[in-house]
Parts: structure tokens; C-alpha cells; sequence
């Protein structure tokens, strides 16, 4: 089914692991996190049903904090951002919406950034406001917005950008040389070069926390199978060659391990972990009666959290049309649910000091939050997004800042949450920007 999908989409291709997986990246819209061209941490998952009758709660647990402010919704008469290595751009847009949906007029209701630039955590992320979808990256404030791959071809799309380990280089999927394959070029956009050259499709590169491999998803012997290669394309070679597609693979924080989804023995995603010593036999932590994606390791390498049908964890029947976060000992083990009973929810990611987990979360058919959880503490809050889906939380890498998309499916627009502050638009123009990836370390 992915394998299809990811073909229909090659364009894009970015329906696929982070979330293409199952539905289980529902309001990813636009593709992006793996497999899309970018990340399927994206697209939104067509087949996946969301709450029809949900109503808001903005926490839950014995800890409570206060709902974040919502934001302004994108708006549409914006256009598309434009490479300006030096040019602020409007923050916090002040668009009000009408009847039947429409944005009206509005003016920034925040003004850009200003002052000195100095060293920052940048974001790299897909926009598809173009002919083709691009890379780009920027300051959390907006600020040196530049379009890395616009000047690299003369068609195809670019997506799911990674940031090597030190900051230097970016792994991505391109099909600008007729189907997608794993390219690498330096933080400014020069010096791409496809790494893969095969002629199925090569999707989701994850870099290892030595930055010395780049582990990636292949389609070359009839399903997908996990590839593994030096930094500079070379080795390359299948780590999990099974029957069934191995999808979603994410380096345990020692290098040691690999975590992915698994579809072996035609039975529903598994969620398996492989040693690099011994790639051929890996380990199942959980296999449920619904398929398990978006594997995400805890910083201290002893948890795995997980999506998986509401119900996945023994408490009551397991319903495939209802997703639900949970976490599992890396082990092996019990899950432990997460996220909000009854409500549609997906791509945890944790902070990277380990205290807090983020994932999105349906409230209404129209409306997801990300919601951040407190782990052991069962404390939560909402970050409200503007009028629509919001998707794809990325913590920044001192575990102060979140950014994500929000907007409807057709427009998405990046924000940035300060956890002890306001949240803003850094993007705001009519088209899809996804993705979101920040940098591991600052930047000049």
C-alpha cells in the first residue's frame, strides 16, 4: 500500500514514513515528514477518520498549564516568500476569517524582527509555493529566509531535509533526476549530490549521531527494505531484506540500534528494533492487531513512543479508525497511552532534555492542537492552532521552542511556540510550507 502510494506521489514524495505510514500522521497536510519528499511528517492520511464529535479540552492530568493564546490564521494574500538572505518577514499575521471560510485583508500584527543577527538554531523546511517543492531555511524570528535548491535544478521536488549531526550538511529526497534517490548538499545549498542513484525509489535519510551513515528506506527488491550507507553514498547495503515492507527507521541516540515499523509475515505493522551487529534478526517490542508507526527514541535511549490504534494498550477493543500515542519500554513491554482518550493523534516527538513529549491532536473533524505532555507528570497543555490542522511538531534542540505547521490542507504555514512566550507565524504566504527541521546546533 505505501509502496503504491509513495509512487503516486513521487512528485511529492512525502506521504510516507513519518506519516504516510498509517493514517497515523493524519493532519500531516502537504507531505512531509518521510516519505514525502520530505518527511511525511506532512501529508495528510486520507484514511484516517477523525473524531466527529470531539470537544475541545485544553488539558488533562493532575498538572495543568495554560493554554497557549491562539494564533491568527494564515493568511492567503501573502505571496509566496522569495530567497532574502537578509529580509525580515512578517510575524504573527493578524488575518481574520469570514463567512465561507475566505481570509480577509490583514496586516501584520506583530512587526518583523529587527536588530543585530546573531548565532541561531535554524529551521529548514519544505515549501511548495513555487513550481516545484524547495528547501528553504530560516531564523526561529523569520529572518534570513533562503531557498537552498531553487537554483540546483530546472524541475523536480526536494523534500524531508536532515540535518547532519554537526550542523554542516543536509540529507534530503529529490526525484530531479527522474525518481526519488537520497541527495546531501552543505547548509547553503551548494555542493548537492545524489548518493543513491538506484533506480526504485530511496526515501526517509536519517543521519546516525555520529553523522558517519545515513540509513534510508529503498524500494529495489519489490517492497521496502532498510538501506544503510557511509555519509558519502558508498556501502550501501540492506539491512532487513524480509518479506514485507520495513518502513520508518530511527537511530537509537547510541548509534547501536535502529527502531522501524515492520509489515513481515503480512501481519499489521510491527514495531521492531534492530543491532547493527545483527540487522537481519531484530527484535520485536510490539506487535498489536493495527498497524504501529512514527517511532520516536526517548533522549536516554530506554523508551520508544509509538502510534497505534485507540485501544492498542488493552484498554478496551482496539479501534483501527482512531489513533492514539503511546509509549513502550525499548525493550519490550506494556504500552503506556499518551495522548487523550477518543481523540485522533499522532507524530510524538520529544524534547531533547527528555521531559516533555509533543504530538498533534484532534479536538474537532476541522481542528488539531499540538498538545505537549509532561512525562511521569502527567501534566499537559495545549498550543491552540490558528483555524485548522496543526501538524508536524519539531522541538528545537535546547527544548525551549517548538515549531510547527498550522493552517487548513492546502495551506500551511510554519510557527514557532516559545514555551515561556508567545507563539508566532514565521511563514505566512498562500501555499504549502511543511516539514519543519531544526538545526542541531547554531548557525551564523
Amino acid at each position: 500500500m505505501i509502496r503504491g502510494s509513495l509512487r503516486a506521489v513521487s512528485g511529492i514524495v512525502g506521504l510516507l514514513v513519518g506519516t504516510v505510514l498509517i493514517g497515523c500522521s493524519g493532519p500531516e497536510s502537504g507531505g512531509a515528514s518521510p516519505v514525502a519528499t520530505t518527511a511525511v511528517t506532512a501529508t495528510p492520511a486520507s484514511t484516517i477518520a477523525r473524531p466527529t464529535a470531539a470537544s475541545p479540552t485544553a488539558a488533562v492530568g493532575s498538572s495543568v498549564a495554560t493554554a497557549i493564546a491562539p494564533l491568527a490564521s494564515p493568511t492567503a494574500t501573502v505571496p509566496a516568500p522569495t530567497p532574502a538572505s537578509t529580509a525580515a518577514i512578517a510575524t504573527a499575521p493578524a488575518a481574520s476569517r469570514v463567512a465561507g471560510g475566505s481570509a480577509a485583508p490583514s496586516t501584520p500584527a506583530v512587526q518583523p524582527s529587527a536588530g543585530p543577527l546573531l548565532p541561531a538554531y535554524r529551521i529548514a523546511f519544505v515549501s511548495a509555493g513555487g513550481v516545484s517543492d524547495d528547501i528553504w531555511t530560516m531564523d526561529p524570528d523569520g529572518r534570513r529566509l533562503t531557498n537552498l535548491t531553487k537554483a540546483q535544478k530546472a524541475k523536480g521536488n526536494d523534500s524531508d531535509p536532515q540535518w547532519s549531526p554537526d550542523g554542516r550538511r543536509i540529507a534530503f529526497v529529490s526525484d530531479r533526476d527522474g525518481n526519488p534517490d537520497i541527495w546531501v548538499m552543505n547548509v547553503d545549498g551548494s555542493g548537492a549530490r545524489n548518493l543513491t542513484r538506484a533506480p526504485g525509489d530511496d526515501v526517509n535519510p536519517r543521519w546516525s549521531p555520529d553523522g558517519r551513515r545515513i540509513v534510508f528506506v529503498a524500494f529495489r527488491d519489490g517492497d521496502a527494505e532498510l538501506y544503510a550507507m557511509n555519509a558519502d553514498g558508498s556501502e550501501q547495503t540492506n539491512l532487513t531484506k524480509a518479506d514485507g515492507d520495513d518502513l520508518q527507521p530511527v537511530w537509537s541516540p547510541d548509534g547501536a540500534q535502529i527502531a522501524f515499523v515492520s509489515e513481515r509475515q503480512k501481519k499489521p505493522r510491527g514495531l521492531y528494533v534492530l543491532s547493527l551487529d545483527a540487522p537481519k534478526t531484530p527484535t520485536r517490542v510490539a506487535a498489536l492487531p493495527c498497524d504501529m508507526g512514527n517511532p520516536a527514541w526517548s533522549p536516554d535511549g530506554r523508551t520508544l513512543a509509538v502510534v497505534a490504534c485507540l485501544g492498542a494498550d488493552g484498554q478496551g477493543g482496539p479501534d483501527p479508525l482512531i489513533h492514539a500515542v503511546y509509549t513502550v519500554p525499548a525493550a519490550g513491554g506494556n504500552l503506556t497511552a499518551v495522548s487523550e482518550p477518543k481523540l485522533d493523534s499522532g507524530a510524538p516527538t520529544w524534547s531533547a532534555d527528555g521531559k516533555m513529549l509533543a504530538f498533534w491532536t484532534y479536538r474537532t473533524p476541522q481542528q488539531a492542537d499540538i498538545v505537549l505532555v509532561t512525562v511521569g507528570a502527567n501534566g499537559r497543555r495545549v498550543i491552540q492552532a490558528p483555524p485548522g490542522v496543526a501538524r508536524e511538531p519539531a522541538w528545537s534542540l535546547d527544548s525551549a521552542t517548538l515549531a510547527f505547521v498550522g493552517g487548513d490542507f492546502t495551506i500551511g504555514n510554519v510557527i514557532v511556540a516559545d514555551l515561556g512566550g508567545p507563539a508566532h507565524n514565521i511563514t505566512n504566504h498562500a501555499a504549502n510550507d511543511r516539514s519543519p527541521r531544526w538545526s542541531p546546533q547554531k548557525l551564523p
